[in-house]
């Protein structure tokens, strides 16, 4: 869970306020903390032992296709297997390239 407290500190230090779900959340509990709490971004990670190249893209997919139509930002991090195609979801390379997307979708969500 170190890699999600980084992305916590990053979204903090980006004036974001958080939602901590902790780790191994099903989609579902992600997907209901969306609607209820009408979040304006998601941020996932999956560590470099979830190898399921498949299982992970059926994720970015069930949480695009719900975040989509809602114009919620996703923002898949980590060392896992996400696919190199995402329907929606915008792959993070590193903290650095985080915080600047954060940043960036703070702004739009400003005006």
């Amino acid at each position: 869970t170190l890699g999600l407290s980084m992305v916590e500190v990053c979204a903090r230090e980006a004036g974001w306020s958080t939602i901590w779900l902790g780790r191994s959340t099903p989609i579902t509990e992600v997907v209901d903390t969306v609607e209820r709490r009408r979040a304006r971004l998601v941020a996932v990670s999956a560590s470099s032992f979830s190898a399921n190249p498949d299982a992970l893209a059926e994720h970015e997919r069930v949480l695009g296709s719900f975040l989509r139509p809602r114009d919620v930002p996703l923002l898949l991090g980590g060392g896992g297997s996400w696919p190199d195609d995402t329907t929606y979801g915008e792959r993070i390379s590193s903290f650095r390239h985080l915080s600047r997307r954060l940043l960036a979708h703070r702004e739009v969500n400003r005006r």
